[in-house]
């Protein structure tokens, strides 16, 4: 009986443009997320960028850095503003927008969008560097509206490496109730701390939690690595420690006129015994 009733609803969403699938294992998903915590760099978190959207938390690591990758501009560069005027080159790419948004002989900008395609408006992330010339430790600010994900998957791991400091924002975060959703995220995360480790995690407020089974997830979440060769021996941050580390007093909330959103701080305790029940 229960499952005639599953199979009807399934289709009447079908027919709604809509699918049912399946939530995945609250285990599972709160194992996941108890790993989420940041590891606290050697030198202090810096804010690059104007408050609001547009500016981000970093390690304050820059010296040595070649250039920064700033995929997703769109026409807010107070992230890439800050940068040169510390005398970072910054390569922009956006086919949304026509032109840079800021003027400098250190910003370089083309109209294409950064993905695993290629013709006249895409480029891939490892042809983009590979164009620039750009030698040494690189920079990566990546915010392109859900194609974070085809650009890591296609990303070699010796491109990654070569990113000291990583900014990406993930959208539709909240899919990690997806079961196969949940698949894909653990496997881009799983690429992305092989070499990094997380220093920061901020709660973009422009859209409110999506709790199921009881565990809150935002839609967006902006992540801060840091390659794992800049770290000194025995940094990892304990469960109590991390209550005053996140948010950050550098934090900023994106929309001003929504509700302010706080860093689901319960995410850690779920690796606690007894949290993922």
């Amino acid at each position: 009986m229960k499952k005639s009733i599953i199979d009807k609803l399934s289709k009447t969403l079908i027919k709604r443009g809509y699918i049912l699938t399946k939530a995945t294992s609250p285990k599972k998903l709160k194992r996941f997320l108890s790993t989420l915590q940041p590891r606290r760099p050697q030198t202090p978190l810096i804010r690059l960028g104007s408050l609001g959207d547009g500016g981000y938390l970093i390690p304050e690591d820059l010296i040595g850095i070649s250039a920064c990758f700033s995929p997703g501009v769109g026409q807010v560069a107070s992230f890439e503003a800050d940068l040169i005027a510390l005398d970072i080159p910054c390569f922009m790419a956006d086919a949304s927008v026509s032109e840079a948004p800021l003027e400098s002989e250190l910003a370089h900008f083309i109209p294409k969008f950064i993905s695993s395609k290629h013709d006249p408006k895409h480029i891939s992330l490892a042809q983009w560097v590979s164009d620039s010339g750009k030698e040494g430790d690189l920079l990566l600010q990546m915010d392109i509206e859900g194609g974070e994900f085809d650009v890591i998957i296609h990303s070699d791991e010796s491109l990654l490496k070569r990113f000291r400091i990583m900014v990406i924002e993930f959208h539709n975060f909240h899919y990690l109730h997806n079961a196969q959703s949940f698949e894909l995220y653990t496997q881009i995360f799983g690429k992305l701390t092989k070499n990094h480790s997380l220093v920061h995690a901020h709660v973009n407020n422009y859209s409110d939690f999506v709790e199921v089974n009881g565990i809150r997830i935002p839609p967006l979440m902006e992540f801060t690595f840091l390659r794992n060769d800049r770290f000194a021996e025995g940094t990892l941050e304990n469960y109590e420690n991390l209550i005053h580390y996140l948010p950050n007093n550098l934090d900023s909330d994106n929309v001003s006129k929504k509700k302010h959103l706080t860093f689901p701080i319960e995410w850690f305790g779920y690796g606690l015994p007894g949290g993922e029940k």
